[in-house]
């Protein structure tokens, strides 16, 4: 038998609340912490401010790649200097 979606199905989806998006933030984040995974203030301050609707999701995805393209610009400008460095 096929599953027809409801009114409320097809509509958009529905709007979470403050704390249910909060719950939801903590699971992902004891999750991630059983797997050794200690997130930045920078990283928890944009989490924090997507839950509360201050940042929505594409900036805070925005966001966090940019953070990683500039550690990863300094990680290998670091890495560049010291190979000439070493005898």
């Amino acid at each position: 038998m096929e599953h027809k979606p409801t009114s409320d199905e097809s509509a958009a989806p529905r709007q979470r609340s403050v704390a249910e998006r909060r719950m939801r933030l903590e699971q992902a984040l004891a999750s991630t912490r059983i797997e050794g995974h200690l997130p930045s203030a920078e990283f928890l301050a944009d989490m924090q401010a997507m839950v509360t609707g201050q940042l929505g999701a594409k900036e805070v995805r925005r966001r966090i790649i940019e953070r990683a393209q500039e550690a990863d610009r300094l990680a290998t400008a670091s890495h560049a200097g010291g190979l000439g460095a070493q005898p």
